[in-house]
C-alpha cells in the first residue's frame, strides 16, 4: 500500500495589533466664535469704545452658532462653539449696560453743570437785573400825554388840527392833527425823535367793524427836518413833531402808546378834533 500522509491542522493567523484611532475633525468657527466672543467681553467695560466689543461679541455669537452646528458632523468644537456663545452674548449685554449707565451719569453731570451755573448767576446779580428789567417794563404808562418806558420819556407838549393846504399840510390832500412833543433819552441805548413811531400808534374809533389805524403824514414843522434823525446822548432831551391824517373832522383820536411788538399796552390818551 502506498503511504498516504495525513496532512497536520495549520493555526489560524493571529491578528496583528490595533491601528491608531481615526483622527478627529477641525472645528476653525469654532474657534473663532470663541476668541472673538471673548475679546467682545474684554473689551465691553470701556465705555463708548464697546461698540466695537459690542459687534466682536455679535459677530463672536455667529460663528459659534454655526461651529456648534458643524461639530456634529466634525467631531471636535462643542465645548468651544458653546463658550464661544456665551461670552458673546456677555459681551453684547455688558456693553449696552455700560454704555447707558454712562451716557445717564454724563447727562446729570451736565445737568448738575447747568443748575450751578444758573445759581452762580443768580447770586452775582444776573438774575436780579433781569427782574429790574421786567419790573421796569411793568412800570411803564402812557398818562396825559406823558409816555414813559425803561428806555424813553416822551412829553406831548402841543396838538392841533391842520387843514389840507395850510402850513405844516402843504401838500396832503386830508387834514392832519399834528402833535409837538419833547423825548429825554433815560437808558443810554441808541434813541432818536422817530422812536415815537415804534411806541405810539394812533387811531379814530369811526369804523364799527375794524380798527382804523391812522396814516403817518408829513412833517408839521420844518424846523425839525434837520433833526428828527439825531441819536440823543443819554439824559438827553430834544424836541420833534409828529403827524397823522384823520379820515374825519368828528371822531376823536386815540393814541395808543404799546412796546415795540405790541404785545404790552401802556396806556392810551384820546384828543378831540374839533
Amino acid at each position: 500500500m502506498a503511504n498516504t500522509e495525513i496532512p497536520q491542522p495549520t493555526a489560524a493567523p493571529q491578528p496583528g495589533p490595533p491601528g491608531p484611532p481615526p483622527a478627529q475633525g477641525s472645528n476653525g468657527l469654532a474657534t473663532a466664535g470663541f476668541v472673538l466672543g471673548l475679546l467682545g467681553l474684554l473689551g465691553s467695560w470701556i465705555p463708548l469704545l464697546n461698540i466695537l466689543g459690542i459687534l466682536l461679541g455679535a459677530i463672536g455669537v455667529v460663528l459659534a452658532g454655526v461651529g456648534l452646528a458643524k461639530s456634529k458632523r466634525a467631531g471636535a468644537g462643542r465645548g468651544l462653539s458653546i463658550a464661544g456663545i456665551v461670552l458673546g452674548g456677555l459681551a453684547v449685554v455688558f456693553a449696552i449696560v455700560v454704555n447707558v449707565a454712562f451716557v445717564g451719569a454724563v447727562d446729570e453731570a451736565i445737568d448738575d453743570a447747568i443748575d450751578e451755573t444758573s445759581t452762580s448767576s443768580g447770586a452775582n446779580g444776573t438774575g436780579g437785573k433781569s427782574n429790574e428789567l421786567d419790573e421796569a417794563e411793568d412800570a411803564s404808562s402812557f398818562v396825559d400825554g406823558v409816555l414813559t418806558t425803561p428806555d424813553v420819556k416822551i412829553v406831548i407838549t402841543d396838538n392841533k388840527v391842520i387843514p389840507v393846504g395850510a402850513k405844516g399840510n402843504e401838500y396832503g390832500d386830508k387834514p392832519v392833527i399834528a402833535f409837538w412833543y419833547e423825548i429825554t433819552n433815560l437808558s443810554g441805548e441808541k434813541i432818536d425823535p422817530m422812536e415815537w413811531l415804534f411806541l405810539i400808534s394812533a387811531y379814530q374809533d369811526n369804523n364799527p367793524n375794524a380798527e382804523n389805524e391812522l396814516e403817518v403824514g408829513s412833517l408839521p414843522d420844518d424846523r425839525f427836518l434837520d433833526t428828527q434823525m439825531e441819536t440823543i446822548k443819554k439824559g438827553g432831551t430834544v424836541e420833534n413833531a409828529m403827524a397823522y391824517e384823520l379820515d374825519d373832522e368828528v371822531t376823536p383820536v386815540d393814541l395808543v402808546a404799546s412796546d415795540m411788538l405790541g404785545m404790552d399796552e401802556y396806556g392810551t390818551v384820546t384828543y378831540d378834533v374839533k
